[in-house]
C-alpha cells in the first residue's frame, strides 16, 4: 500500500488532465510482452523469411552486474544538458551519484548554469569525457558499439545476454542485469511484460540541436524584455493557442517562474511565410555561452512510433529538415540574425516508449501525492512534466520508490531510468534525467545487496537492500538525512 503525503498538489485535477488524450479520448496503455507485441512478433505466415541456424556462441565475459546503457545517457546522446532546470526555490537538490557527477563535471569545466535558477547544466560534448572519467574511477569497464540482441534465460531468471559487435556474436553472463536502455530492450527480449501507449498518444520525439554566432547581449536583452514564464508554455502566441504538447497546467505560483521559452517567435515566422504552416516548432534553450553558442535547443518535435525502426529513420531525416526551418525562424529573433547550425544531437530524443511491469507500478497518484512505502529504497524529487501536467516541486516535494518497483517479471533483471515501472502520469516523473540517475543508482545498490546476500532480486528482502544502499550514503526514504559522497 502507498500513502499520499502532498498537501500542495491537487492530485485529482492533475490526474484528470494527465489522463486526457486529444479529441476527448482517454489515454489507455496496453500490456504486452514479446509474444504479443505485433511490432516484433514474427509472422509465421509470411512468405519471405529465413531460418537462423543454431550455433555455439563464445562467452566473452562473466561479471557480477551488467548494465545496458548509452554512457552519458540523454545528456551526451541527445544533447539535453538542463538536468536541473526545475530546481527553483525549495526544490530538493539530489545527492549521491548525481551530486558526484555534477562535482566532477564542474572540476572538468563541463557545466553551465541554467538561466533562471541555480541548477547546473551538464554541457553535452565535454560531459562525454566526464562520463568516461566517472566510470573509470568506479571500476566500470565499458564495451562500446555493442548491441544486445537476445536474452539468456534459465526458466524465469536472466543469466546474461547475447550481443553483437565488431567481433561478431558473443555472450555476456552476469549475476544481475540492469536495463537502462531507455526502451526496455533487455526486458523485451527476456519476455517480460511492459505497457505501451498508442503511438499517437505518446510524448513527441525530439531533434535537439545548437547554433553558433549569436550576439549574446542582444539575445539576452530580448529574452529579459519578453520575460517568459511557465504560464506561457502553450499560451505564448496570444489569441492563437499553441497546438503543441507544451501546453501544461501548473500549480500555485509555479506558473509565474521564469523559463527560457520561445513560441510566439515561430508563430510570427509562420505568418510571414518564413516557416511552413503548423510547423509544430516551439520550446526552450538552456545555455548561451560567451562565444555566442546557443545550446540545447529543444524546439523540434515530431509524432511517430519510436519502436518502429522505419518511422525512427524517417523522423531522423524529417528532424534535420525541421531544424533547418527552425534556424530560419531563429534568425528573426534579435541576437540570432547571423546564427548558424553548430550541431545536431547524436540521436533523436525518445521520451516515451515501453514501460516495465513490476510487482508494484508507480501511479500518477504516487507521483503527484508524494507517496510513501514501507519498502522504499529510493527518493525522487517531485518533478512531474508531461501530458498537460507541470509540477516543479518548488516546495520540496519528494516521492518514495518501493523495492517492488524494481522486481519485474524476469528475475535478476531490473529496469531503471525512463522505462521504470509505472503508468503514463508517473512516467512524467521517472523520465526526468535526475530521477533516471537515482533509480539507476538504486538498482546498482539492490544488485550489490542481492549478490552479497546470495539471493536473487526476487528473493531479496527490503531491509537488506536498504542496508546496502545506506552504506553507500544513499537516501532510501524521506526520513534519511542528507547523503555523504558515494565516491
Amino acid at each position: 500500500m502507498s500513502e499520499l503525503h502532498s498537501p500542495v498538489v491537487d492530485v485529482d485535477r492533475f490526474l484528470r488532465i494527465g489522463n486526457q488524450a486529444s479529441k476527448g479520448k482517454e489515454r489507455r496503455a496496453r500490456t504486452l510482452d514479446r509474444r504479443t507485441d505485433a511490432t516484433t512478433r514474427p509472422d509465421e505466415d509470411a512468405e519471405d523469411w529465413v531460418s537462423e541456424p543454431a550455433r555455439r556462441v563464445p562467452v566473452a565475459e562473466r561479471v557480477d552486474v551488467l548494465v545496458e546503457e548509452y554512457l552519458g545517457g540523454t545528456v551526451s546522446r541527445v544533447g539535453m544538458e538542463s538536468v536541473s532546470w526545475w530546481q527553483y526555490n525549495d526544490a530538493v537538490k539530489s545527492d549521491g551519484l548525481v551530486k558526484d557527477l555534477e562535482d566532477l563535471a564542474k572540476s572538468m569545466r563541463a557545466t553551465s548554469t541554467f538561466p533562471y535558477n541555480d541548477g547546473l547544466n551538464l554541457t553535452s560534448e565535454p560531459f562525454k569525457r566526464v562520463a568516461d572519467a566517472f566510470a573509470s574511477r568506479h571500476g566500470v569497464r565499458c564495451l562500446f558499439a555493442t548491441v544486445v540482441v537476445e536474452a539468456i534465460m534459465e526458466g524465469q531468471k536472466l543469466t546474461g545476454v547475447l550481443v553483437e559487435n565488431i567481433a561478431g556474436r558473443q555472450a555476456l553472463l552476469a549475476g544481475v542485469c540492469v536495463d537502462c536502455s531507455g526502451n526496455a530492450d533487455v526486458l523485451h527480449r527476456a519476455g517480460g511484460r511492459f505497457t505501451v501507449l498508442p503511438a499517437d498518444q505518446r510524448m513527441g520525439v525530439t531533434q535537439v540541436f545548437s547554433v553558433s554566432n549569436v550576439d549574446k547581449a542582444a539575445f539576452l536583452r530580448y529574452t529579459e524584455k519578453k520575460g517568459a514564464t511557465y504560464n506561457n508554455w502553450g499560451n505564448d502566441g496570444g489569441e492563437k493557442e499553441c497546438e503543441t504538447e507544451w501546453k501544461q497546467e501548473t500549480q500555485g505560483g509555479e506558473g509565474d517562474l521564469r523559463t527560457p521559452y520561445l513560441e510566439r517567435e515561430f508563430q510570427e515566422a509562420e505568418t510571414r511565410g518564413v516557416l511552413p504552416k503548423d510547423s509544430n516548432i516551439s520550446g526552450s534553450w538552456s545555455t548561451l555561452t560567451d562565444d555566442g553558442e546557443l545550446l540545447n535547443l529543444n524546439l523540434v518535435h515530431m509524432k511517430g512510433d519510436a519502436l518502429n525502426p522505419y518511422e525512427v529513420s524517417s523522423m531522423a531525416q524529417q528532424g534535420r529538415e525541421k531544424v533547418a526551418d527552425a534556424i530560419s525562424a531563429l534568425r528573426t529573433i534579435p541576437g540570432c540574425e547571423q546564427c548558424k547550425l553548430r550541431t545536431f544531437s547524436n540521436n533523436l530524443g525518445v521520451r516515451d516508449s515501453r514501460k516495465c511491469v513490476a510487482r508494484y507500478n508507480l501511479t500518477g497518484s504516487d507521483a503527484l501525492g508524494c507517496s510513501r512505502f514501507e519498502d522504499s529504497v529510493c527518493v525522487l524529487p517531485q518533478i512531474v512534466d508531461g501530458y498537460g501536467v507541470l509540477v516543479l516541486g518548488s516546495e520540496g516535494g519528494e516521492v518514495e520508490v518501493p523495492l517492488r518497483g524494481f522486481q519485474c517479471d524476469v528475475d535478476n533483471l531490473m529496469v531503471a531510468g525512463r522505462c521504470f515501472a509505472g503508468d503514463h502520469v508517473s512516467h512524467c516523473l521517472t523520465r526526468n534525467i535526475k530521477c533516471c540517475m537515482l533509480t539507476g543508482q538504486a538498482a546498482g545498490g539492490i544488485a550489490a545487496a542481492a549478490l552479497g546476500a546470495g539471493e536473487t532480486v526476487w528473493g531479496l528482502r527490503a531491509e537488506d537492500a536498504r542496508a546496502t544502499l545506506r552504506r553507500c550514503g544513499f537516501r532510501c526514504d524521506v526520513e534519511d538525512d542528507g547523503m555523504v559522497s558515494s565516491s
